[in-house]
């Protein structure tokens, strides 16, 4: 079902509704997926068959070796490329969580650029200039096909309502499908060229919440809403 409400828009709603269809903004940003750092880890140790035994009696141990035609666990010679596999596995895993965990903690240092954070990651920084906060709020709940999908997610739309621009502040991680994304909020302008950040989050920050929580629930297809109308099963 739908979500209809009779209550009409106010004009200090109307007014922000306006002025933020005007409202541009403009980010730069790096994605990446596990595959694309699976690139970056390095060489792995070497197997060796003192693990490998080690594996092969701890699965018998505990009971989770296939067992064989005879009923008894399959022997270490037909299990050790399986184990040998999976050590390896586990191993590129391993590294691959460290990596993704330092990435993050150097978003969280002072001073930390996205470029950094690109090089870490061997991800290109990519622009996006003066899009506009109305463009997210599409009824089809994705964005135009040229934006990324991540900018209607709703981890994203929060943190814009609070971000500092300018200030070479960095956001995420934000997912979409495989891919990992960080972000520099760059400037939020209107069509005007005046910067209206600071004003937005201390004049009107309570609407502009407001609003872009509609657009949230809009986008992903909770509380679809219509104004004015009857309501509809």
């Amino acid at each position: 079902k739908f979500l209809y409400s009779d209550v009409k828009e106010t004009e200090d709603e109307k007014k922000v509704k306006s002025e933020l269809e005007n409202v541009k903004l403009s980010l730069s940003y790096i994605a990446f997926s596990d595959e694309d750092l699976t690139k970056l880890v390095g060489d792995l140790p070497p197997v060796t068959d003192e693990e490998i035994q080690k594996e092969y009696d701890t699965s018998v141990a505990n009971k989770t070796i296939p067992m064989g035609a005879d009923g008894k666990p399959q022997p270490l010679e037909v299990r050790k490329a399986v184990i040998f596999n999976k050590i390896q596995s586990d191993a590129k895993e391993k590294k691959l969580s460290e990596l993704k965990a330092k990435i993050l903690s150097a978003k969280g240092t002072d001073g930390t650029t996205l470029a950094a954070l690109g090089t870490m990651a061997g991800a290109k920084v990519q622009d996006l200039n003066k899009v506009s906060l109305s463009s997210l709020n599409s009824p089809a709940k994705d964005p135009k096909p040229e934006l990324p999908k991540f900018l209607s997610g709703s981890s994203f739309l929060k943190d814009i309502t609070a971000a500092q621009f300018g200030k070479g502040k960095i956001g995420g991680p934000y997912t979409d499908k495989d891919k990992t994304f960080y972000v520099e909020f760059k400037d939020l302008v209107l069509d005007s060229g005046n910067s209206v950040g600071n004003n937005l989050a201390s004049n009107d920050n309570n609407r502009v919440r407001m609003f872009l929580y509609e657009i949230k629930q809009s986008l992903n297809g909770i509380y679809p809403i219509q104004r004015n109308d009857k309501s509809v099963e």
